[in-house]
């Protein structure tokens, strides 16, 4: 498996920057549009609206820890 292959690891983070910066790469490394992210979390039975990621991904503090959990599973 190559670096490209593997989902980006937030776990490296050493700022609430780099981890934002983490949760990013995790989207664009899974292709899938706030829209899908959204779907997949509700089939899951998790609650992350799409303008709640888009919006997690734009700021420069930490999200709350739900909000990650739900993002990371969906």
């Amino acid at each position: 498996m190559t670096g490209a292959d593997r989902a980006p690891d937030p776990q490296g983070a050493r700022n609430p920057g780099e981890f934002i910066a983490a949760l990013q790469a995790l989207k664009d490394w899974s292709r899938l549009t706030y829209r899908e992210l959204a779907a997949r979390a509700d089939a899951l039975g998790d609650v992350l609206p799409r303008s709640t990621v888009a919006n997690m991904l734009a700021r420069a503090t930490l999200p709350r820890e739900e909000l990650v959990a739900a993002f990371v599973r969906a």
